[in-house]
């Protein structure tokens, strides 16, 4: 017959107890170790994203900035604030455009005009610039014109048309005035007459 050790059994309840005590303290120092590290994760998260928001309220001072710069070197290569002064060519062209307009100003007043001239067209051919105000070629090779189809020779170059105001201002400074501009034609007026007169003279005599 066997008879059951109340001490021995009492002693192995109790390490049963402690091994239960020690695997429930394993379970909540590994609960709390989980929920450090997720917490960690979580403020890593939290801190990436308010970096991120900053960096987009920063883009638009980044752009606005960005936007300036561009602004200030198109000014730049269009020669405005001073910074780039214009080619040759620009100021040519403006020289010239000036001075067409103080042309236009100082005789295409009504008092200067000839009978003609009232209601006429503001650019001219060159058989009128010849014919009318009595320029050279030499002339008209330094005035300013545009260039149109030739109305009557279909297929041909470029038909020149000259600015009348400035035609006109040259022909005046050439033979000094209206005046003489106005007897200048009638002297060449004449000088054809006479010249088809001896051509007819020859014809029937």
């Amino acid at each position: 017959m066997f008879t059951l050790n109340p001490h021995g059994s009492n002693s192995s309840s109790s390490a049963t107890s402690g091994w239960g005590g020690l695997k429930a303290q394993f379970y909540f120092f590994g609960k709390l170790a989980t929920y450090f590290v997720a917490l960690r994760l979580r403020f890593d998260n939290m801190s990436l994203t308010e970096e991120q928001k900053k960096r987009m309220e920063e883009n638009p001072t980044d752009q606005e900035s960005q936007h300036h710069n561009k602004k200030r070197k198109r000014n730049n290569d269009t020669g405005e604030g001073g910074n780039k002064k214009n080619s040759l060519e620009q100021m040519r062209v403006l020289a010239k455009k000036n001075d067409n307009e103080s042309a236009h100003d100082s005789d295409g007043d009504d008092e200067s005009l000839e009978d003609f001239e009232h209601n006429a067209s503001e650019y001219i051919t060159q058989t009128e610039a010849q014919r009318m105000y009595c320029v050279p070629l030499g002339t008209l090779a330094v005035c300013s014109y545009i260039k149109r189809d030739n109305p009557h020779k279909k297929g041909w170059s470029d038909m020149k048309l000259y600015l009348r105001s400035e035609v006109r201002r040259r022909a005046r400074t050439r033979f000094g005035g209206k005046d003489g501009l106005i007897q200048e034609r009638a002297r060449r007026k004449e000088n054809s007459l006479n010249k088809d007169l001896e051509d007819m003279k020859d014809v029937f005599c």
